[in-house]
């Protein structure tokens, strides 16, 4: 499953991440430098994935990746700029809308006190999808050969 949790610098993408129970496999597009670094990740993607597995991807805004999950990190402004100060990063009302505006569509917005109960749900969610899609296909092919 590829999932992607996006949000403005300082939403608290990352410390969610860490805070998760299920393993997981962390790609972040900042590993990933140059032109069309969105480009680099998907490629990387594709040499890598394993449907078994959970990929989150960390971005501010996300990228168009066909069948992935987004989900939106969402925080106030008060929390946000006190996560700011305190890293002493600076980032303009111009730069976030612009930001916000570059966001890919999302299928989930949560605050961090949800977040990670979300992506724990959806990754269950996701495995309790192939496990009965694996049934199915075992039945079929029980059925297959008993006739």
């Amino acid at each position: 499953m590829i999932l992607q949790l996006i949000g403005l610098p300082c939403s608290g993408k990352s410390t969610v991440i860490k805070s998760l129970k299920p393993s997981y496999i962390k790609i972040d597009i900042r590993d990933f430098y140059g032109f069309r670094r969105e480009n680099k990740l998907i490629k990387h993607l594709k040499n890598v994935y394993n449907p078994q597995k959970l990929y989150i991807i960390e971005s501010a805004c996300g990228i168009d990746i066909a069948n992935s999950t987004i989900v939106l990190l969402d925080v106030s402004k008060t929390m946000l700029h006190k996560r700011m100060e305190k890293r002493k990063f600076h980032l303009s009302n111009k730069d976030q809308s612009l930001l916000k505006a570059n966001m890919v569509p999302y299928q989930y917005k949560v605050n961090s006190f949800y977040c990670s109960s979300l992506i724990e749900h959806l990754w269950h969610q996701y495995q309790d999808q192939m496990n009965a899609a694996k049934q199915t296909k075992k039945n079929r092919s029980y059925s297959a050969n008993n006739n």
